[in-house]
């Protein structure tokens, strides 16, 4: 798969998810997201395997990620009824999060899928880098 046409992007820093929509808006039956539709509470990107990047190292964090109690959460990675996997998250299009504060909850169904993703670099926006380094509590925040 290639990385051009990726909508969403994973990558870990200091034990930290940092989440990013790539796509500048909403496309059917790809991705929806609140840059342009401001009814979203949160990011969805449907079919993983061709439109989300994860780097290595947040793979591997998302490993240690334990699902929670309700349907919805922090963050999902789930099968729908076609055959795909979506990959969502409540917040901003740029989202930090520490998957292991207690304030942090994915959804119950909540799982990795090996192979349903697109490897990338882990290359860490600046910008995230900063508000990690500045140890600010970012997990219930759209910070960047």
């Amino acid at each position: 798969m290639s990385v051009e046409n990726l909508h969403a992007r994973v990558t870990e820093y200091r034990k930290h998810l940092v989440l990013e929509i790539l796509a500048e808006k909403s496309v059917y039956d790809q991705v929806r997201t609140s840059k342009d539709d401001i009814g979203v509470i949160g990011q969805i990107v449907i079919g993983s395997k061709e439109f989300v990047g994860i780097s290595p190292e947040a793979y591997a964090l998302l490993e240690t990620v334990k699902p929670g109690r309700d349907n919805m959460g922090d963050l999902d990675w789930f099968k729908v009824d076609d055959g795909r996997y979506c990959f969502a998250w409540f917040g901003s299009p740029y989202r930090v999060v520490d998957p292991h504060h207690p304030d942090f909850e994915a959804a119950a169904n909540f799982a990795v899928h090996p192979g349903e993703f697109v490897s990338v670099p882990n290359d860490v926006p600046d910008e995230a880098k900063e508000v990690i380094d500045a140890d600010l509590d970012t997990t219930n925040q759209s910070v960047y």
